[in-house]
């Protein structure tokens, strides 16, 4: 028999993104999780329908688009 939940931590590594990443996409509603205690706990079926809309790769793209925005442009040096 199949597991049925999983950790962020193993989704994570499925999905060879971070354990951040992953948080990030639940924060965001992307993807629904289950607490039990201290520990958040992702279904199989919703890992499943992340895999086919691509959940975690848009909420990593947005969250790149963001800390790109906050960075100030680098001046031009110019040669001495």
């Amino acid at each position: 028999m199949e597991r049925e939940m999983f950790s962020i931590q193993e989704v994570a590594e499925r999905w060879s993104v971070s354990k951040d990443s992953v948080r990030r996409a639940v924060d965001a509603g992307k993807i629904r999780d289950f607490r039990f205690g201290a520990r958040r706990m992702i279904p199989r079926a919703e890992i499943e329908r992340c895999e086919l809309l691509g959940a975690v790769t848009s909420a990593t793209h947005d969250t790149q688009a963001k800390a790109a925005a906050r960075r100030k442009p680098l001046r031009d040096v110019q040669a001495l």
